[in-house]
């Protein structure tokens, strides 16, 4: 593999992601992706988390995010906090940083437009779908 630990082959990094969890009813799911631009994949289980994650995970300029994710899927901020956090995972992902670079640093926006997040001085465009009550999240370069 790459030295950030990304797959190669023969010597060219490989353009993809890969991620899996267990559904909250035990199905293991998996979501791999492939292609000739930088992505990253995430997907996570829709169920509470510790208390205190969103303080490791957003900024607190996006903290509204919590309610605005809350309100939009009915669900509460504990788990709506999990919808920020597979769509940061995926960024990290397609920036092959993983969580070297800190998810503060990575600005989410969901808008009547979409989901967008700006990163490095790049921004991505964040497709997400549920799944076996799960949150999937794609991160692409936005055009």
């Amino acid at each position: 593999g790459a030295e950030d630990g990304a797959p190669e082959v023969e010597g060219h990094p490989v353009e993809g992601s890969l991620s899996h969890t267990l559904a909250p009813d035990g199905t293991p799911l998996a979501l791999a992706a492939a292609g000739a631009v930088p992505l990253g994949v995430d997907i996570e289980a829709l169920k509470p988390r510790r208390p205190d994650l969103y303080r490791f995970l957003l900024h607190p300029d996006e903290y509204p995010l919590l309610g605005t994710l809350a309100d939009r899927h009915g669900e509460p901020p504990e788990v709506a906090v999990v919808r920020c956090w597979a769509m940061k995972e995926a960024v990290l992902k397609a920036l092959r940083t993983g969580f070297r670079l800190s998810p503060k640093k990575l600005r989410l926006a969901v808008n009547g437009e979409g989901a967008f997040a700006e990163a490095e001085g790049t921004r991505w465009r964040l497709h997400t779908a549920d799944l076996h009550g799960c949150t999937a999240a794609l991160a692409v370069p936005a055009s």
